[in-house]
């Protein structure tokens, strides 16, 4: 299981084009392109909802699925971050980590759809991403 901390912040932007000219210009590279579909689970009292836990399946480009959970955020190095456990399944067992969740009591809320275009810039420590999702018929 493949464990990371993530600290986020989310930025909306109404013209990706500008974003993606400071991001160059701040040495991001784009580094892949990919197609995205989220399904999200919460319990019955939709507790993981109000404290922003995150039990989610992604599949990516329709041939790799990852099961996620983030617990609540912790105050890490002055920012919020949670601690994020991943683990990567073979797409064909979709119906059965649903049918796994749901025997767990979590129950599928939301799907997201969205093509991700990410940019990367990487020092000696750390490594940075700018994701830009577009979603259909929404944007970006």
């Amino acid at each position: 299981m493949k464990i990371k901390v993530e600290t986020e912040k989310k930025y909306y932007c109404s013209n990706t084009d500008d974003l993606i000219k400071l991001a160059t210009k701040l040495k991001f590279k784009e580094s892949k392109k990919e197609y995205e579909v989220d399904e999200y689970f919460t319990d019955i009292n939709s507790d993981f909802i109000r404290n922003r836990i995150c039990l989610r399946i992604r599949k990516t480009n329709n041939k790799y699925m990852e099961v996620t959970y983030k617990g609540r955020s912790n105050l890490f190095l002055g920012e919020y971050s949670k601690l994020e456990n991943n683990i990567k399944v073979d797409i064909k067992e979709y119906d059965n980590v649903v049918k796994l969740f749901t025997s767990f009591g979590y129950y599928s809320y939301v799907i997201v759809e969205k093509n991700r275009t990410v940019y990367e810039h990487k020092n000696k420590n750390y490594k940075y991403g700018i994701m830009i999702d577009m979603l259909p018929n929404i944007g970006g």
